[in-house]
């Protein structure tokens, strides 16, 4: 078990390397994601295309963003989803947003959460940068 909130089933479909790192194009439903890894851990785990993986990422490590931001952020991962659910405590807001067929978690302070109007049923973006996300595989 592990202490993150978002673990996505994904496929590889593409792998772009060169002698220090890898960037990683994978499917999960009808979306892609971007994963940066070394190149030794993609060699480590002979990685290929097709190979199932698990993205693995902390609600922490995305941003999310309500209505059009007047900042271009540069970000490989993006996507547009709907507020399903809202979780506050005394100091922050577990916010889960539906992306297609898929649930991401989001964390941000309460405070932050307040101060965008945040509402079930709010459309939304969520960004995630490809360092990011953790890529898993399983061994068996």
């Amino acid at each position: 078990m592990l202490s993150v909130e978002n673990i996505l089933k994904a496929k590889i479909t593409e792998i772009i390397s060169n002698d220090v790192s890898a960037i990683l194009k994978c499917q999960v439903e009808s979306k892609f994601f971007f994963v940066l890894l070394s190149k030794h851990i993609l060699d480590e785990l002979r990685l290929k295309k097709d190979d199932t993986s698990y993205l693995i990422f902390n609600a922490l490590d995305v941003v999310l963003s309500k209505n059009e931001c007047a900042t271009r952020i540069a970000c490989e991962n993006e996507f547009n989803g709907k507020i399903t659910q809202i979780q506050n405590t005394n100091s922050f807001s577990l916010i889960t947003v539906l992306c297609n067929n898929f649930e991401i978690k989001v964390q941000c302070s309460l405070q932050k959460a307040k101060q965008m109007n945040l509402n079930i049923a709010d459309n939304v973006n969520v960004l995630i940068n490809a360092n990011n996300i953790l890529l898993g595989i399983n061994d068996g």
